[in-house]
């Protein structure tokens, strides 16, 4: 069986279409979280991945994991997901936390190297790590398998 690489746009479809429910409902079902990160980590799983110099994980990714982090530890599992979406959707190229580099150069040249990677359309291996750490912390914090 032939593997291929995975299209940031096919695991927000999966994202799309398995977290509606979640975010259209009032109450937390635990349940519709485990369906949703059953089907990321199986797409996920899937397919295989290159590591790629473009991708920069500082900057508003690190920024997003770390709020993930503090949502999933003040039961704001929600706001979590949302922030994960943004996370899997890729917006982090839209602005950057400058502090995160040692200058101004440094973090417009990261900007450059990550428009290089979104172009690209696919997620490289340490990208996928860093979902599938997130999606484990989800997890614990749901109390889940």
């Amino acid at each position: 069986m032939t593997l291929f690489r995975l299209r940031r746009k096919k695991l927000i479809k999966v994202f799309d279409k398995y977290s509606k429910k979640i975010f259209d409902s009032k109450k937390l079902s635990g349940k519709d979280y485990q369906i949703l990160f059953y089907k990321l980590i199986s797409v996920i799983k899937s397919r295989k991945y290159n590591s790629d110099i473009n991708f920069d994980p500082r900057g508003r990714r690190n920024f997003l994991k770390e709020e993930i982090i503090d949502y999933l530890k003040n039961s704001k599992y929600k706001e979590a997901l949302g922030d994960l979406k943004e996370y899997i959707y890729d917006q982090s190229y839209c602005y950057r936390d400058v502090s995160a580099y040692s200058s101004f150069e440094e973090a417009s040249k990261a900007q450059e190297y990550n428009l290089i990677y979104n172009r690209k359309g696919y997620i490289c291996r340490e990208d996928k790590d860093i979902i599938l750490i997130i999606i484990e912390l989800f997890r614990y914090y749901l109390k889940i398998n």
